[in-house]
């Protein structure tokens, strides 16, 4: 009995048993979503019902999309934490619509966070390889599109929810117990997105206020990491690199939070005296 798909208008002929290299239908490969029945499989690369970023933002119900436009589209303008988490919200809105859902595959999440460095430029970053594992991270563990939606995951019902709790208790070893109660409320995307922005902000004068807040919230999450991974110093300034920055006034924070009964005069040692042997332990551990 001979069988056909429709795709739209296009028919997909299935191969002939008398002729392997007969076609199955080259336009299959073209069609981003296929109807088989009642059945709709979605291309697993694919983030958007519009065909560019630039349109999903000019499209926006909200109107910021038209606002964050105007601002990527004039590099004398500041592009901001705040335009950047609203850039984030439109455009994985747009992803989880298109997936039906908060769990969207791997693919359509790098294609996404390829899409926005590649049509706005200025979003790229020019310290990691590809420019673009800020919004989406190689292993697929982090980055702002996978931190979105841990967030709206995270407000699912349970019956929404692709893994419960209690699974994960029987299937994940995780960390180790955290060191107080506080930090079992510590919410990990929450944490994971500032630690990578302390690493993509520019050490200056007008960051200096964002980063010191940034250290100052994340400080017991650090303090934890620090206690039970046990990271060598080199690991530590990897992680953490603004530690290095503002001639150790960060570092003198710090160590004032954790000793404040002898730290009076170590912001006055530091850059003559320990700043040198931070950087030669740095040299040799290269």
């Amino acid at each position: 009995m001979t069988t056909s798909s429709t795709v739209n208008d296009s028919i997909i002929q299935p191969p002939s048993s008398s002729n392997n290299n007969s076609s199955i239908g080259v336009k299959l490969l073209l069609q981003p979503e296929l109807s088989t029945s009642n059945t709709t499989v979605i291309d697993s690369t694919k983030f958007s019902n519009n065909s560019t970023i630039r349109e999903t933002l000019s499209k926006d119900s909200t109107k910021q999309g038209q606002k964050l436009l105007k601002i990527l589209d004039d590099d004398t303008q500041i592009f901001s934490e705040n335009d950047r988490r609203c850039l984030v919200r439109i455009v994985v809105a747009d992803l989880v619509n298109v997936h039906k859902g908060c769990y969207p595959p791997t693919q359509a999440k790098r294609a996404l966070a390829q899409a926005l460095v590649t049509e706005f430029p200025r979003l790229k970053n020019n310290v990691s390889e590809n420019g673009w594992e800020h919004y989406f991270s190689s292993d697929g563990q982090k980055g702002f599109i996978e931190w979105r939606l841990m967030t709206l995951r995270s407000k699912l019902k349970p019956h929404e929810k692709k893994y419960t709790k209690s699974a994960e208790k029987k299937t994940s070893k995780g960390p180790p117990k955290p060191l107080n109660s506080d930090l079992e409320n510590f919410n990990r995307a929450d944490m994971d997105q500032k630690v990578s922005t302390l690493k993509l902000k520019n050490p200056n004068d007008t960051n200096k206020p964002l980063i010191v807040s940034l250290m100052d919230e994340t400080r017991e999450f650090r303090r934890y990491w620090i206690n039970t991974k046990h990271p060598t110093i080199t690991e530590i300034f990897e992680e953490y690199p603004r530690l290095l920055d503002y001639n150790g006034e960060l570092i003198d924070r710090e160590f004032q939070a954790m000793y404040p009964k002898v730290a009076d005069n170590f912001i006055s040692l530091f850059p003559t005296s320990y700043m040198e042997k931070f950087y030669i332990m740095l040299k040799k551990s290269d």
